[in-house]
């Protein structure tokens, strides 16, 4: 395999859209281990990412990874397809004010061309992606960081709230 240097071409360049998610996939695929999916009877969270192995030894490879959300005090992004929809937001201004770019990867890599007012269904439709996203994975609320999401606890947060008496000798407590 890759790992073990034989690699076609010599480290050429590739193009394929990957994620960081997908490293330990690709590492455990290139050594042979396989992933842990439980610890003492607790399954591990499902993996997100998907091993990229095949383009190391295969230039034409398709990429591994399909949709990425992508947000980081309040800038958002998400990635389908090789289209790219981003909005960088500015501090204390409404999130919903703000302006999304669409750019197309495979003709612009580097995002200088702005699609979005010729592509708006697109645009549209890449807009809706990330905000699904965002509450499958616990996004909101939206922090541009001003610690927002440290003051305001999700409702599964419910029991960190509860009094807890703890009497003298109790072993040491998770959280």
């Amino acid at each position: 395999g890759a790992a073990d240097g034989r690699l076609g071409d010599g480290g050429g360049l590739r193009t394929q859209y990957q994620h960081v998610t997908d490293l330990l996939p690709t590492l455990a695929e290139l050594t042979g281990i396989d992933i842990v999916r439980e610890r003492h009877g607790v399954p591990s969270p499902p993996l997100v990412g998907a091993s990229f192995a095949p383009s190391l030894t295969e230039a034409a490879a398709s990429s591994s990874h399909g949709d990425q959300y992508y947000e980081m005090i309040g800038h958002r992004g998400f990635y389908r397809d090789g289209w790219s929809a981003v909005t960088c937001h500015q501090p204390q201004t409404a999130f919903s004010e703000e302006a999304w770019e669409l750019h197309h990867l495979a003709e612009d890599p580097t995002e200088t061309r702005d699609l979005a007012a010729d592509n708006p269904d697109k645009l549209a439709e890449l807009q809706a992606a990330w905000e699904t996203a965002a509450w499958e994975n616990q996004v909101f609320p939206l922090d541009e960081g001003n610690f927002v999401k440290s003051i305001a606890r999700p409702p599964w947060n419910a029991d960190l709230e509860e009094a807890v008496t703890i009497l003298p000798g109790t072993p040491t407590l998770e959280r």
